[in-house]
């Protein structure tokens, strides 16, 4: 009985250890958010696609004229900010900037180069976000962030 026991607990285990080699781990392309949550329509109004051909990074809305995001992000001469998307399928209160230029590109003056210290950076967005836009619920899908004073 012991044996059996001894059998079906190692049995399991490595079932359990060979069904972790499909799990996503960050870093990796395939990784994703940790102990993340869907969000609701609404919830992050600040938040901004960047997109080619389609999304490659995020960013966020801190100003109507700035988004911050990762300088690692930042290797693209041109792309769109995508802002107000909530659903792929509904684009109603969408609004897309463009970045043409390096100039509107600002990284940190440490970067080094890829994920690690210093990974930060700045989009100049000559068309400003309209922050005062109202969809058809009342809500602001658009909004910057709401940064700490001082």
């Amino acid at each position: 009985m012991i044996l059996f026991v001894t059998i079906a607990a190692l049995v399991i285990a490595c079932t359990s250890a060979a069904s972790l080699d499909g799990i996503p781990r960050p870093g990796f392309p395939e990784g994703r958010i940790i102990n993340g949550h869907p969000a609701i329509k609404g919830q992050a109004p600040f938040i901004v696609s960047l997109k080619s051909d389609s999304h490659f990074c995020g960013g966020s809305i801190i100003d109507a004229h700035w988004v911050l995001t990762a300088a690692h992000c930042l290797t693209r001469d041109e792309f769109q900010l995508v802002a107000g998307l909530y659903e792929r399928s509904d684009e109603s209160d969408v609004q897309i900037r463009n970045v043409n230029g390096k100039k509107f590109i600002f990284t940190h003056e440490l970067y080094g180069g890829g994920v690690g210290p210093h990974d930060i950076g700045l989009i100049y967005v000559e068309e400003a976000f309209d922050l005062n836009a109202l969809s058809r619920d009342g809500s602001a899908p658009v909004a910057s962030i709401n940064l700490p004073s001082g």
